[in-house]
């Protein structure tokens, strides 16, 4: 994907990063349109183009404590991103953290639910 003459993102058929597009987050709009013209690829849910980590690669990663709903949870910082939220028709960009869990899945979380804790 180009924005003008530059690459912001590549996706594999698979869904799987391209050319170092691990962790970026697909826009609503980009990720709507790619899903109606590539129906048979596989999309990421969370719009972030997936890591593909060997279990020891988090050993470079920063732990982490994290809140879902009310429950404490640990993983690995990866990075900051901004994302546009739509909440009553009006759009806005956020900073959330992307976490991976300890099942390998990448999440979004708000940025005041997670503590680093090292």
């Amino acid at each position: 994907m180009y924005e003008g003459a530059n690459e912001i993102l590549a996706v594999n058929k698979s869904g799987t990063a391209h050319d170092q597009s691990h962790g970026k987050w697909i826009p609503n709009r980009v990720y709507d349109y790619l899903k109606e013209k590539y129906p048979t690829w596989k999309w990421p849910k969370d719009q972030i183009i997936p890591f593909l980590l060997a279990s020891s690669w988090t050993q470079d990663l920063r732990p982490v404590m994290y809140e879902v709903g009310t429950e404490e949870r640990s993983g690995y910082f990866h990075s900051f991103g901004e994302f546009e939220i739509e909440k009553d028709g009006v759009t806005k960009v956020v900073t959330r953290a992307i976490v991976e869990e300890a099942d390998g899945q990448l999440s979004v979380i708000d940025v005041d639910k997670i503590k680093f804790t090292k």
